[in-house]
């Protein structure tokens, strides 16, 4: 707008994609003069200082020459989450191949490519209005839905999506839908990007368009209402789109790839933290694939363990189990006290440790949590004491002792107290006298914390075990005799395999 050279070029640009100059002025679209040092001059003459100017990667030096590295370009300023512009991308005008279409500012001590999405600032307020994020690939994609009426977008610019995006996006929803062009190789190569927001625990749907169409030209073949329908009607779950994109819409019969389609499902079902979660997928993939849901669970099983191995990055000490009180104590039976040791494990190990590192994706708390989430506690003291510490992770608090202890409660600052720092030891001297090297529990917190799930679950598993003998020894019915029998197996077989996980020799 403000010079003739940007009005002829650049703004006659950006008018034949279809930008109104209310959505150029949104998102601050602009033109970089075709001359050497423009940009240099306009900004000394202004009081910025030439080595700063090349920090940000606005100018360059070669061989005593100082010239502006978008020149010639029109201009899409990246702005952080405040809207403060910290980048640039740049697109050529030109049709000379030897010139990259796009390039973009390096990186700087305030730009890192892998921190940031475009049209963030724009998006989040409708983000957390519509708790949706639809992710696109490419800056005009992001400008046309944005025009289009669709402003919960946001993109990776072009490049694989990060952990660190993932997680910008989860400040404002827990919802993503990721929007693919009809390039089925190109869709398949991004299904490590769908894998990492169930990693981190998100929903994700992709919508695809048809060939030959991506969310910029797409969305200017039709009316806003027309093109808003379309993404709300065609958003499949991951699970759904995943499937029809490995089998070619159910047009792939072979037996050979059928398998290795239901591994890399199950494989994606796996990285999802949430228990109940998993189940529901699990569950939906058997009918969506006409396979035994029993034989998915026994390989999704193997897969969540190897993870945690290899998460852990050390051998598991199986046969090592923590001392634990012969009787519990008759006193204060409610507030949780030794009379469930298995849970009060669980909580023990939140209290003291929650806020340490299980993986380098999750902290103690959170693995511990995720876990039990499903799962019914005896002690009711503890599983009120858990359910808070679940409220203040979801709600990104730090598990902090004070936040169990007050007046409000008195039981469950007893429990909490109780269980401060009461961690498993050996005495001073007991090393030195028997030479026998031993390894405090803080030396291997992720090992602790997966060996107490499993006698947390093997407990329950017990129990189950238990009831169904009880039932079946009156029961009168044949056939429901014959169900018990296989309920019995079935439980029996996954408590082998907790058994051997844990190292234990069943007689």
């Amino acid at each position: 707008f403000d010079s003739d050279e940007g009005k002829s070029i650049g703004l006659s640009y950006f008018k034949e994609r279809g930008f109104t100059e209310q959505t150029i002025k949104t998102f601050e679209l602009g033109y970089s003069l075709d001359q050497w040092d423009a940009l240099l001059k306009e900004a000394k003459s202004k009081g910025h200082r030439e080595e700063i100017l090349e920090k940000a990667g606005l100018i360059l030096k070669q061989e005593n020459k100082t010239y502006d590295r978008f020149r010639g370009r029109v201009m899409f300023p990246i702005q952080n989450v405040a809207g403060k512009v910290i980048a640039f991308g740049a697109r050529t005008l030109r049709s000379d191949k030897k010139q990259p279409k796009y390039i973009n500012s390096p990186e700087t001590d305030v730009y890192h490519k892998s921190n940031i999405l475009y049209g963030i600032h724009q998006a989040r307020q409708a983000i957390r209005n519509e708790d949706l994020c639809y992710l696109v690939e490419g800056y005009t994609d992001v400008i046309s839905m944005h025009q289009a009426g669709v402003h919960n977008v946001v993109a990776s610019s072009g490049t694989s999506l990060t952990k660190e995006q993932i997680q910008l996006i989860s400040r404002y929803t827990k919802n993503i839908t990721v929007l693919y062009d009809g390039d089925s190789a190109g869709i398949k190569a991004s299904f490590r990007g769908i894998d990492m927001i169930l990693e981190h625990d998100l929903d994700v749907h992709a919508v695809v368009f048809p060939d030959g169409e991506d969310p910029d030209s797409f969305s200017r073949t039709m009316t806003s209402d027309a093109f808003q329908d379309y993404l709300k009607n065609n958003a499949r779950d991951f699970l759904t789109f995943k499937t029809d994109i490995l089998t070619d819409g159910g047009k792939q019969t072979d037996p050979t790839k059928k398998v290795q389609v239901i591994r890399d499902i199950i494989e994606s079902i796996s990285l999802i933290p949430d228990g109940i979660k998993r189940s529901v997928y699990v569950s939906a993939c058997a009918n969506l694939l006409d396979v035994e849901e029993q034989v998915l669970l026994s390989e999704l099983n193997k897969l969540i363990i190897q993870k945690q191995r290899k998460d852990r990055n050390q051998e598991v000490y199986q046969d090592v189990e923590p001392v634990a009180p012969v009787q519990p104590p008759q006193e204060k039976p409610d507030i949780g006290t030794l009379a469930f040791p298995v849970e009060r494990e669980c909580l023990r190990l939140v209290i003291n440790y929650g806020n340490e590192p299980f993986d380098e994706e999750m902290s103690i708390g959170e693995f511990i949590l995720g876990e039990t989430e499903s799962i019914n506690f005896e002690n009711e003291m503890i599983e009120q004491t858990l359910n808070l510490a679940a409220q203040l992770v979801h709600s990104g608090t730090k598990l902090e002792p004070d936040k169990f202890i007050g007046p409000e409660n008195p039981n469950m600052s007893q429990l909490v107290i109780d269980l401060l720092e009461m961690k498993y030891f050996v005495s001073e001297g007991w090393e030195q006298k028997h030479k026998i090297s031993t390894i405090h529990e803080s030396e291997d917190l992720p090992n602790a914390a997966y060996s107490a799930i499993l006698r947390l679950k093997r407990k329950k598993l017990e129990s189950l075990i238990h009831q169904n003998e009880e039932t079946l020894k009156k029961s009168k019915n044949q056939d429901e005799q014959e169900e018990l029998m296989r309920m019995h197996k079935h439980l029996k077989l996954m408590l082998k395999e907790i058994n051997d996980e844990l190292g234990t020799v069943i007689s």
